[in-house]
């Protein structure tokens, strides 16, 4: 069991299945059954404090991944005051200027709904409401009213979509193996995004903007299983600034982004 901390916030646990097996867990038992897991985290944290980390009690939350080769990894991550404080502080002043942008009926409609229909449309929601504020504030007066408007247009078309999404994922569920499953990730910088690629365990065929100052990674997992997926996003809650699933915000990108990358096996990014 190795303890390493990440940075200020976050202490990071990597234990070998033989290890797990050697305490007396199995994995897929740890996600199962929440007494086996408690016990589990509670003798984690005595063997943190045993190597000088102080888990217990500190850290608000616990972000865990199994690796392809089933080593399990855990984050252990405490929330900077500051940020939280600068988060807040920022939601208030946004709050109006979203509710102007997002319209006050959709943001009602979304609470309405419910499961997946209620996630795709909230993530729809806030891709159109970051392309809004990504705009300067005259072109973005000048858009409001036309991206209300493809919005009503499109509507029909993405409720077709998001069911046709839902029948696949029932259909290759007991197989694990994923189907329309691209993802956006955004970095604020390229060091983060060299450093995530680098941690990433499988292959895949991916795709690099660049918008502005941020870097934008389109990654395809269809026909990979959802080992793949959650190694992804395990990594880029690390390091990306965000990232979003089967977004329409690859259309922004091929209008505004700068193209670095097109459709190249990760093993090349990995390597620059």
């Amino acid at each position: 069991m190795l303890f390493v901390r990440v940075n200020e916030y976050t202490i990071r646990c990597t234990i070998e299945e033989n290890e797990l097996d050697q305490m007396g867990y199995n994995i897929d038992e740890l996600y199962k059954n929440q007494d086996t897991a408690s016990n589990f985290m509670k003798n984690v944290m005595e063997k943190g404090k045993e190597a000088g980390f102080q888990i217990a009690g500190s850290f608000q939350a616990v972000q865990a991944a199994v690796m392809p080769d089933r080593k399990l990894i855990l984050n252990f991550v405490d929330v900077n005051p500051d940020v939280q404080i600068d988060l807040t502080i920022t939601n208030f002043l946004t709050a109006h200027e979203a509710v102007e942008i997002v319209g006050k009926n959709r943001l009602e409609d979304i609470l309405k709904l419910t499961g997946q229909e209620k996630a795709y449309a909230f993530q729809k929601c806030m891709v159109d409401y970051q392309n809004t504020i990504n705009q300067d504030s005259v072109k973005r007066s000048e858009n409001l009213e036309e991206n209300q408007f493809e919005r009503n247009v499109t509507a029909h078309e993405e409720e077709v979509i998001g069911a046709g999404n839902e029948v696949s994922r029932q259909a290759e569920g007991e197989k694990g193996i994923l189907k329309n499953a691209r993802y956006v990730i955004r970095f604020q910088n390229f060091g983060d995004l060299s450093k995530f690629t680098k941690e990433l365990s499988f292959q895949t065929n991916i795709s690099l903007y660049k918008e502005k100052s941020a870097y934008y990674l389109i990654a395809d997992l269809e026909g990979l299983d959802e080992k793949a997926q959650n190694n992804l996003i395990f990594h880029a809650k690390e390091y990306a600034a965000d990232y979003q699933k089967n977004t329409s915000f690859e259309s922004f990108l091929q209008e505004h982004g700068k193209l670095l990358l097109n459709k190249t096996k990760l093993d090349v990014l990995q390597q620059l």
